[in-house]
């Protein structure tokens, strides 16, 4: 039952999210550099690549009691899908990170903190999780490699981002919760 499950929201969330990516493609290629305080957002995409790939490569290990005599067929669509999802992933993480250290460079306008950047932890941890998943259908070396460094970086950026987001939450800046937060921002929004 939870196989089933599983496919059924695969096909309602991947097709969907295949139309959203050349959308977003498009509008980096064609038009200008996405500013610097977006460049969080650049990363979202490889969420849903991280879960496709664990989809791919889970089901083959999974499916025996819903879907016996296609076992062979779902491990081959597993190894070629996952396989090249994970390359589309890791192209996506070079892309990323090229945008974020761009706008980091001397050239850059910054990446000011925001709680955009939960953009560099949740898709990041989706594409760990899907690199795990492929490394347990392949069991090639590379894999575990990858999903290890992979986990490193996530750690890094987790705490990275949940000190920023306490200290936002702290002294107002990202949610007022005493009064004199309120009025800080109220006088900002009339200086401005």
């Amino acid at each position: 039952g939870m196989t089933a499950f599983d496919l059924t929201l695969f096909g309602m969330t991947f097709f969907l999210f295949l139309m959203i990516s050349a959308l977003f493609y498009m509008r980096l290629m064609y038009h200008r550099v996405v500013p610097g305080h977006l460049a969080p957002s650049v990363w979202i995409e490889i969420g849903p690549i991280g879960m496709a790939m664990g989809t791919l490569a889970t089901i083959p290990l999974t499916a025996h009691a819903f879907l016996p005599s296609f076992i062979p067929g779902l491990r081959s669509i597993g190894l070629i899908g996952a396989t090249a999802l994970w390359g589309t992933g890791v192209w996506w993480s070079i892309i990323a990170t090229l945008y974020s250290l761009m706008h980091l460079s001397k050239r850059g306008e910054g990446i000011p903190y925001s709680l955009g950047w939960w953009s560099y932890v949740f898709p990041l941890g989706s594409f760990t999780a899907g690199t795990y998943a492929l490394y347990h259908l392949t069991d090639l070396k590379l894999f575990f490699i990858a999903a290890f460094v992979q986990l490193l970086v996530l750690a890094g950026c987790f705490v990275i981002v949940s000190l920023g987001t306490l200290k936002g939450i702290m002294d107002g800046t990202l949610l007022a919760w005493r009064p004199h937060h309120h009025h800080r921002g109220v006088r900002e929004a009339k200086t401005s």
